[in-house]
């Protein structure tokens, strides 16, 4: 396991009777509170070398409360750590070996259903945890810190832990730097959708109603050739908040095997036969529409626009036609 801090000892609110869990938080605890300081005295790089190191921690700790084998890295030399987790899993265990926070967040974003960072934002918090980026750069750490506790937060809540308690006399602070980028985001989000209905009405009042919409058939015909090629995994059609043609949708795909039971009359009696099927779970994290040039490539910006940011199941027929689910389900169960 990597570096971390020593326990306190805070009563944990909410925590499952799991001392390792507890370890992990009290440690995240810890070195966020390091980094809140160095907030405050303006130190950048203490707080762009800390707040990733407390969102591993915390982020290792929603994955343990799950089950501790989430954390076993998926390469040859890590039997032993999988031996460890899957028989007696002990954090403190020097022989232990976990997973990497680039790592870390893929499985958190699978395991949460969603995840309130941008592709963008996590690989900054990863190549600042891992040293790749200067850290010394107050507009860099700046935003390292709020990406932190945006995912702390979401991490406290799912293992049920009060966020007073976990920040502790800084808890306003936070409150205060995340309430400050929550109306960034809305304002954000208001102006690109106050662009795209602009784009749509100049573009009308350019052809004219009978030109205009038969330009607005072809772009949105065209949205999958527009904006596929940087959608992750899968992208589906779905309505435009702005301009209400079919935009793109574009996440994660997870397919899960499940068994359906069904009755049938052999003879003169019935019996259960199983009936296998898979259930589809798309997770979005972007969207983008080829008509009015609507384009959301962040989970709160999702949310903002109200548009899906959590994951949902969708059928087959859902899919493009093209989509080769074999494919994809073999892919995923060999990563599994």
């Amino acid at each position: 396991m990597e570096d971390s801090a020593p326990m306190n000892s805070r009563p944990w609110v909410g925590i499952a009777e799991d001392e390792n869990v507890a370890a992990l938080v009290s440690s995240a605890s810890r070195w966020m509170g390091k980094a809140l300081a160095g907030w405050v005295d303006d130190d950048p790089e203490t707080v762009g070398l800390l707040a990733p190191i407390s969102v591993e921690h915390l982020g290792k700790a929603v994955l343990w409360s799950r089950n501790p084998a989430l954390l076993v890295p998926l390469s040859n030399s890590a039997e032993q750590s999988l031996l460890i987790l899957t028989s007696r899993p002990n954090i403190a265990n020097p022989k232990l070996r976990t997973i990497g926070l680039g790592v870390l967040l893929d499985r958190l974003e699978r395991t949460l259903g969603s995840s309130p960072l941008a592709i963008s934002e996590k690989k900054r918090l990863i190549d600042t945890r891992n040293g790749s980026v200067h850290v010394g750069a107050k507009s860099n750490s700046s935003h390292v810190l709020r990406d932190a506790l945006r995912l702390c937060s979401v991490l406290l809540a799912d293992i049920g832990t009060d966020p007073g308690s976990f920040f502790g006399d800084q808890h306003s602070t936070v409150v205060g730097i995340l309430d400050a980028q929550r109306t960034e985001v809305e304002e954000r989000v208001l102006a690109k959708e106050a662009r795209a209905r602009n784009r749509i009405a100049d573009l009308e009042a350019q052809l004219g109603s009978a030109a205009f919409a038969e330009a607005e058939a072809l772009l949105e015909a065209e949205a999958r050739d527009a904006f596929d090629s940087i959608m992750l995994e899968a992208s589906i059609d779905h309505p435009c908040p702005i301009c209400t043609r079919n935009g793109r949708l574009g996440g994660f795909l997870d397919v899960e095997s499940d068994v359906d039971w069904d009755v049938e009359k052999i003879g003169e009696s019935y019996e259960s036969c199983p009936g296998g099927f898979r259930r589809l779970l798309f997770t979005p994290i972007t969207f983008g529409c080829n008509v009015c040039k609507l384009s959301i490539d962040r989970y709160d910006e999702l949310t903002s626009a109200k548009l899906p940011a959590e994951a949902y199941e969708i059928g087959t027929a859902d899919l493009d036609d093209d989509f080769d689910l074999e494919l994809h389900a073999q892919s995923f169960d060999e990563t599994d």
